[in-house]
C-alpha cells in the first residue's frame, strides 16, 4: 500500500460514494413508499365501502388492492435493504480511513482493516444489488397497476407486451 498512495484512497472513497448513491436511493425509495401507502390505503376505504378518490380508477378492486399491498411489501424489504448497504459502506469507508491513516500499525492490523473494508463494501454491494430487485420487481407492479386503471391501447408508453 504503500508503494501506491492511491490506493488508500481508493478504500476510502469508493465505499463513501456508494454511500452517497444508497443514500440517494433511499430517498427515492421513501418518496415512492409514501405514494404506495396512500394507493393502499385508498384501496382499503374503497373497498370497505368508504369513499376513496384513487381507488374508483381500477375496475378490479381486489386485483388493485392485492398489487398495492404487494408493492408495499417490495419497497419495504428494499428500503431494509438499502439502510443495510448504508450501513455497510460507512462500516467499509470508516475501516478504510482507519486503515489508511494508521502509520504505527502492525502488519496484522493493516490486513485486518482491509478484510473489514473488503467484506463491509462487498455486503453493502450485494445489498444494494437485492435492493435493485426488489424495486424492479415493485414497478413491474407499478405497471400492472397502471394497465388495470387504463383500457387496452389507450396509452402508448403503456402498450407494453404482457409480463414487461
Amino acid at each position: 500500500m504503500a508503494d501506491n498512495p492511491f490506493l488508500p484512497l481508493s478504500f476510502i472513497a469508493g465505499p463513501a460514494i456508494l454511500t452517497n448513491a444508497s443514500t440517494v436511493l433511499l430517498n427515492g425509495a421513501s418518496i415512492r413508499y409514501n405514494l404506495a401507502i396512500g394507493l393502499w390505503r385508498d384501496l382499503q376505504s374503497e373497498l370497505h365501502g368508504r369513499d376513496a378518490s384513487a381507488a374508483i380508477a381500477y375496475p378490479d378492486q381486489r386485483e388493485a388492492l392485492r398489487l398495492a399491498n404487494r408493492r408495499v411489501v417490495l419497497i419495504v424489504r428494499g428500503l431494509s435493504l438499502l439502510y443495510c448497504a448504508i450501513g455497510g459502506f460507512g462500516l467499509s469507508t470508516l475501516a478504510g480511513l482507519v486503515g489508511g491513516m494508521s502509520s504505527n500499525s502492525t502488519l496484522a492490523e493493516v490486513d485486518i482493516a482491509k478484510a473489514v473494508t473488503l467484506l463491509a463494501g462487498g455486503f453493502g454491494l450485494l445489498c444494494l444489488l437485492v435492493a435493485a430487485v426488489f424495486f424492479i420487481l415493485e414497478s413491474r407492479c407499478t405497471m400492472g397497476l397502471l394497465r388495470l386503471a387504463l383500457p387496452a391501447r389507450t396509452h402508448p408508453v403503456l402498450d407494453l407486451p404482457e409480463g414487461g
